[in-house]
C-alpha cells in the first residue's frame, strides 16, 4: 500500500481544520446564551492554534511549488493576531484549565466574542484558499460544510437556540459564575477554594457537552467537535483533581486538589482511594493520547493521515469516558464532603427560591451586535401581596373601626404612623396588622452577582 504524500496529508488536515472551525462557530452562534456560546467557541480557539502549526509546517515543502512570500505574510499575520487575542484563552480556558488571576480569567472569557472568532474562521479560510494557486497534491477547493445548508441541522440549531435556562436563580462556586445571568456567585481566593471552583466549572462544561452531543447525534462531524471538547475537559478535570506526575518545572505542572488538601493538613481519603482502587493512572493513560493527538491538538506528524486519527477517535468507548468522569466527579464531591472548608462547593447549581437576580456587572454579550436578552422575572410566589393589597387591607380595617372621630382614612392612617403608635385601639390595630402580615413574604433584597 502506497503511503499518502506528506503534502497531501498536511493539506487535508488544513481543510479539516477550516471546516471544523466553521461548524464550531455556527454551533456557538446558535447557543441559547452568551456563556454557552463562549464554551463552544473555545473549539475555534483550539483549532485556530492547530491551523497555525500546520500552516507553518507546510512552508518549506511549499517552496518547491512557487514563491511563498504572500503565503508567509498571511499566516504570520494570522498567527500574530492569535497571539494577541486568543493564545492565553486557548491555553488557560480551552486546551487546559489552569490558574489565572480571578479578574484576568473573566476578562479573557468575555473577550471571546463573535466579531473576533469570525476573524479567525475567515482568516483560516482565506489562507487555505490561497494554496489553490500552487497546484498542490490533495488540494480541493473549499466548500462550506454541508451541514450548514441541511434543513434538519438548521432545525436542530433553532431548537438549541430556544433551549435557554429557566427563570430560577442558582448558586455557583465556579470562577466564571459572575459572567452568567440568574446566578449568585461565590468568590474563591484561597487556593483550595479556587481549585474546587475550577472543578465545578469544568463539570458544568462537561454536563453541557454531554447534553448537546445527544441533541446533535445525527451529525457525526458536529458530534466529533463536542466530543473533542468533552475529552479535553475530562482530562483537565482529572489534572485539577489529582496532581499530574510531571516535573514541577514543566509548563503543565499544577497542584491538584489532592495535593492542596495535603498541604493544608487535611488529606482526602476519597482522593487517595481514587488513585488506587479506581486505577486512575491507567484510565488517564488511555484518554490522554487521543486528547493530545486529536481533541486538544491535531497531530502535526506528516506521516499520520487524518483518517487514522478520526478512526481512533471514533473508536473510543464514549460510555466508558462518561463513566470515568462520573467516578471522578463523585470523588470530588466526596472530598468536598470530607472537608469543612470545601462543603460550600456542594451547593453548586442549587436553585434559590424567593430571589430575583439583578443583571451581573460582568455579563458581556457573545455577539456584540445582538440585542441584550431580557432579564427573566420570577413569578410572584403563592400568597404574595403587593403594595395595593396592603393599602386595601388598611382601608378595610379603618372602615370597620367603630370608635374614633370620623376623619378621612388617609389622615387617620398617616397620623397613626407618624405618631408611631396604633390608633384608634391598640387591640384592634395589633389584630389587623397581624392578619395583614400572616402569609406574606418577608421583603428580600435582590441578589448581588
Amino acid at each position: 500500500m502506497i503511503s499518502p504524500d506528506p503534502i497531501t496529508i498536511r493539506v487535508e488536515k488544513l481543510r479539516f481544520l477550516v471546516e471544523e472551525m466553521e461548524l464550531a462557530f455556527a454551533l456557538s452562534r446558535a447557543a441559547p446564551d452568551a456563556w454557552e456560546g463562549r464554551m463552544l467557541a473555545r473549539h475555534v480557539l483550539v483549532r485556530a492554534c492547530d491551523f497555525i502549526d500546520h500552516a507553518r509546517a507546510l512552508r518549506k515543502p511549499l517552496k518547491a511549488y512557487g514563491s511563498v512570500k504572500a503565503y508567509n505574510e498571511l499566516k504570520e499575520t494570522y498567527a500574530g493576531w492569535f497571539e494577541e487575542y486568543f493564545a492565553t484563552a486557548r491555553d488557560r480556558l480551552g486546551a487546559h484549565v489552569q490558574d489565572l488571576d480571578f479578574g484576568r480569567r473573566i476578562e479573557l472569557w468575555n473577550d471571546i466574542e463573535t466579531s473576533k472568532a469570525d476573524v479567525f474562521v475567515d482568516g483560516a479560510r482565506e489562507i487555505y484558499r490561497h494554496l489553490s494557486a500552487f497546484g498542490l497534491p490533495g488540494y480541493a477547493a473549499h466548500r462550506a460544510p454541508m451541514e450548514l445548508s441541511d434543513p434538519a441541522f438548521q432545525k436542530l440549531l433553532d431548537g438549541f437556540r430556544a433551549s435557554g435556562p429557566g427563570a430560577g436563580v442558582e448558586v455557583s462556586s465556579d470562577p466564571l459564575a459572575l459572567t452568567r445571568p440568574q446566578t449568585v456567585a461565590m468568590l474563591n481566593t484561597h487556593p483550595l477554594h479556587a481549585r474546587a471552583g475550577q472543578l465545578n466549572l469544568i463539570a458544568r462544561w462537561i454536563r453541557r457537552e454531554r447534553g448537546e452531543t445527544e441533541r446533535f447525534g445525527a451529525f457525526l462531524r458536529v458530534v466529533r467537535i463536542l466530543r473533542a471538547r468533552l475529552l479535553t475537559d475530562v482530562v483537565s478535570f482529572a489534572d485539577c483533581l489529582v496532581t499530574r506526575p510531571v516535573a514541577a518545572t514543566a509548563p503543565q505542572y499544577m497542584k491538584g486538589l489532592d495535593e492542596l488538601l495535603r498541604d493544608d493538613g487535611h488529606p482526602s481519603a476519597a482522593l487517595a482511594s481514587l488513585t488506587t482502587a479506581f486505577r486512575f493512572s491507567e484510565v488517564l493513560d488511555r484518554l490522554r493520547p487521543l486528547r493530545n493527538s486529536f481533541a486538544a491538538h491535531l497531530e502535526t506528524d506528516e506521516s499520520t493521515p487524518l483518517a487514522a486519527l478520526l478512526q481512533a477517535f471514533d473508536a473510543l468507548d464514549w460510555a466508558n469516558v462518561a463513566a470515568a468522569f462520573d467516578t471522578l466527579f463523585a470523588a470530588f464531591r466526596s472530598a468536598c464532603g470530607e472537608s469543612l472548608v470545601l462543603r460550600t462547593h456542594l451547593v453548586e447549581g442549587q436553585t434559590l427560591t424567593g430571589v430575583i437576580a439583578r443583571p451581573p456587572r460582568d455579563l458581556a454579550p457573545y455577539d456584540p451586535a445582538a440585542p441584550p436578552p431580557p432579564t427573566p422575572q420570577l413569578p410572584a410566589p403563592l400568597g404574595a401581596r403587593t403594595a395595593d393589597d396592603y393599602r386595601r387591607a388598611v382601608d378595610r380595617w379603618l372602615a370597620a373601626t367603630p370608635c374614633g372621630p370620623k376623619r378621612p382614612a388617609s389622615w387617620r392612617t398617616g397620623s397613626a404612623l407618624r405618631r408611631g403608635r396604633p390608633s384608634p385601639s391598640s387591640t384592634t390595630w395589633a389584630a389587623a396588622s397581624a392578619s395583614t402580615r400572616i402569609g406574606s413574604p418577608r421583603p428580600m433584597g435582590s441578589s448581588s452577582i
